[in-house]
């Protein structure tokens, strides 16, 4: 059997994405900006002179269009989507709208205006390139949040603007063509065109949420459950499309319907456990993909070529979110909720530009006549905020206070290992008291150097863990660890025939509903299982507390 070009390119794709993964477990690099430069460096490789490279297998794969907006895009937006609490993000509702809405548009104004000046290209298609330009993305971003332990509202601050920004973007890049490639342009068109395929994603997103949240409410099994979610995310995205309204749209809003309300009060929690985990290795997969072919993508040598265009675009990229950012702030900080003044701070350099603008410009007509031009000034934006921005938004957040410093964590780490060689010594120490090794004066005088030295570690990690939040993360790992221990013990109880089905499904159900509740910072609902009645377990999460995540 004949093994095709395109599978071994995929296969290699995977290699190398899990060989950047593990190199990057031991470094203090972001894991997408590893796999942009590694991409940069296999692209130089490939597109070197030397002949020795050109028949590498994942050359064969293609940066296009529809891989990105019909295959990547949805599945990514909906597992944002699965993550965000409408509670939450109702707390922050009018800023992440104010950047979402008014923000893409003064932002593709402003990018145009200056790019039209400084490069010297017509204004239509310089509005073009701001509106392609105009959608950020915090993929990098959140995966230095997340392992630095940011604030939980700014990372939900910078998400929920991607999702909506990226709708509002893709919207206005399309009304932008039309008006280059017809010539003329009316505003009241433009206006009426983006609320109809604003609205009309909104109504499909909402629609489609809604039929999802019934058809899980009458099933109990997982597999189909994500099967459903699957068809929700895809379908959403091409019924959307085909009706002419914004896919992108339509995705988000059946997502958050779904999370929201079908997986609160229709799913159990081992099927909201399993679906979390399922679309969180597709996000990773389809992430890493991405990353990894933005740099195969970009030729070097042409970019050096548009140094100073690209220059003006990344200046003029950076002026507009600065004042939309501090603009837009100005109006939001006196207004609940109050934003700290730092955040605006992250909130202007996390704006990072990623797949969806390098999509939306690969998908313009080849005979555009500023089309090679476009790609470039994209593909060089892009290059700056993930290289440039994403490996200085670390020191920016330890500068601010929003994280915890490297010297910080270092005393908790060596704090704590000097508690537990403490005591391990001072378990032998009393195992040679017991056996009457040692003298009792000997021992009483080394039994209270130990219980002082013990009283004086514990006593400054008790204020490491109120100034840092040592103490939550330390919590929610541990809790994590026990109950999976949970979990597999009682996987073999049945598999001894120790445990029947149905009593199994409801500790499992009641295991599972703990474990989400310490995924989502709920730690008080990680109860021992003891506390749990397995035998009044609750059909469906929406009978118990558990359940609320």
């Amino acid at each position: 059997m004949e093994v095709a070009t395109q599978d071994i390119a995929i296969i290699t794709l995977l290699l190398i994405i899990s060989a950047v993964g593990i190199v990057t477990l031991s470094l203090r690099l972001p894991y997408p900006i590893a796999l942009v430069l590694a991409g940069l460096a296999l692209g130089a490789i490939i597109h070197s002179p030397l002949q020795l490279f050109h028949d590498l297998p994942i050359d064969t794969l293609e940066f296009t269009p529809h891989l990105i907006l019909v295959v990547f895009l949805p599945a990514l937006l909906f597992e944002a989507t699965l993550h965000l609490e409408v509670t939450t993000l109702r707390k922050t509702l009018l800023p992440i709208g104010l950047l979402a809405l008014p923000g893409v548009v003064i932002t593709a104004l402003i990018v145009g205006a200056l790019v039209a000046w400084g490069v010297g290209i017509d204004w239509p298609t310089a509005m073009l390139f701001g509106a392609i330009i105009a959608a950020t993305d915090p993929i990098a971003v959140l995966a230095i949040f997340k392992r630095l332990g940011a604030p939980h509202e700014l990372a939900v601050l910078i998400e929920g603007e991607s999702l909506l920004n990226d709708g509002t973007a893709l919207v206005l890049s399309r009304i932008l063509l039309g008006v280059v490639l017809a010539g003329t342009y009316s505003i009241t068109s433009g206006v009426v065109q983006f609320a109809v395929v604003v609205g009309g994603g909104l109504l499909v997103g909402l629609l489609a949420g809604m039929l999802a949240s019934r058809l899980t409410a009458r099933i109990d099994d997982h597999l189909i459950e994500i099967t459903l979610t699957t068809i929700l995310a895809y379908g959403t995205f091409m019924a959307a499309e085909a009706l002419g309204v914004s896919g992108v749209i339509a995705v988000v809003t059946a997502g958050l319907v779904l999370s929201n309300v079908g997986a609160r009060r229709s799913m159990s929690p081992t099927t909201r456990l399993a679906l979390l985990t399922f679309w969180e290795y597709i996000a990773f997969l389809l992430n890493s993909a991405i990353f990894l072919l933005i740099g195969l993508q970009v030729d070097l040598l042409n970019l050096a070529l548009n140094l100073l265009p690209i220059g003006i675009a990344v200046a003029a990229v950076l002026l507009a979110r600065a004042i939309v950012v501090y603009g837009l702030g100005l109006i939001v900080l006196p207004l609940p909720p109050v934003l700290p003044l730092r955040w605006l701070h992250v909130l202007f350099w996390s704006g990072m530009r990623g797949a969806l603008s390098l999509a939306v410009v690969l998908s313009l007509p080849l005979d555009l006549p500023a089309r090679a031009l476009l790609l470039n000034l994209t593909y060089g934006v892009v290059l700056f905020s993930l290289l440039v921005q994403g490996l200085t938004m670390r020191p920016l957040l330890a500068w601010l206070g929003l994280t915890v410093d490297d010297q910080q964590r270092q005393i908790y780490q060596a704090r704590r290992a000097q508690l537990l060689l403490l005591r391990a010594s001072w378990r032998e120490l009393r195992r040679l008291g017991d056996d009457a090794v040692l003298s009792p004066r000997v021992y009483a005088e080394l039994d209270a150097q130990y219980r002082a030295a013990r009283g004086q570690i514990e006593s400054e990690l008790d204020g490491l863990y109120q100034e840092s939040g040592f103490e939550a993360e330390e919590q929610r790992s541990t809790q994590t660890h026990l109950l999976q221990v949970e979990r597999s013990t009682l996987q073999e109880l049945r598999r001894q025939g120790l445990v029947d089905d149905d009593t199994s499904r409801k500790l499992a159900e009641s295991l599972d509903a703990r474990l989400m509740a310490v995924r989502s910072g709920a730690l008080a609902q990680a109860a021992p299982a003891a506390a749990a009645d397995a035998g009044s377990a609750p059909e469906r999460p929406s009978d118990t507390p558990e359940a609320v995540l």
